[in-house]
């Protein structure tokens, strides 16, 4: 095989309100996309935000994940290399967002763990379940990463709401005791 040059498969959100996670994902993206010849993706956010580049856009259900695994494969055994641009979660706090390698079959095994030599390392179709195996693992990473950003923000869209109730709350009462002790004032005023 002859190596043909570099894929990428970009994972985002399909929805927002995920606060800066596809932000972070179009900033990796946006530093690198020069270095590969076909971008695929899913999730429609990085879409929006590049802004009239041209992607293979992968509207992808857990149904279609594995046509979208073998069409990939496909395209290693062409003689690409398959990298991942996805978010790594670490806590709930903390998330890494970077590309990472999938497969290569230009490194040696001890420089890269998921790289494939044709024929020594796995029968063919191990190699390829294994490969479907590490995809849909980046897949599940990134959408926990994303539920995660969504849950801090609508953690903290409570917070703020919370806090926006008991200031109008308080400049409620405030008014409402100045009209009480205005009519107070009238009544007192009108007895003497």
């Amino acid at each position: 095989r002859e190596f043909c040059g570099k894929i990428l498969i970009v994972l985002s959100s399909d929805k927002g309100l995920c606060g800066s996670y596809n932000q972070n994902v179009f900033k990796v993206l946006k530093n690198s996309e020069q270095e590969y010849i076909r971008i695929f993706y899913i999730g429609k956010k990085v879409k929006d935000l590049m802004k009239g580049k041209d992607f293979e856009s992968l509207p992808l259900s857990f149904e279609d994940f594995k046509i979208f695994a073998d069409k990939i494969y496909a395209e290693y055994e062409k003689g690409f290399q398959v990298d991942c641009l996805y978010a790594n979660y670490k806590n709930f706090f903390s998330q890494e967002y970077g590309i990472h390698t999938l497969c290569d079959f230009s490194k040696k095994e001890e420089e890269s763990f998921l790289v494939f030599k044709e024929g020594e390392l796995f029968e063919k179709n191990i190699e390829k379940l294994y490969f479907s195996w590490q995809l849909y693992s980046y897949f599940l990473n990134g959408f926990l990463t994303e539920q995660s950003a969504r849950m801090q923000v609508t953690e903290s869209m409570k917070k703020n709401s919370d806090n926006l109730v008991k200031t109008l709350q308080i400049k409620v009462n405030k008014i409402r005791q100045a009209l009480i002790t205005k009519e107070l004032s009238e009544i007192v005023g009108g007895m003497i």
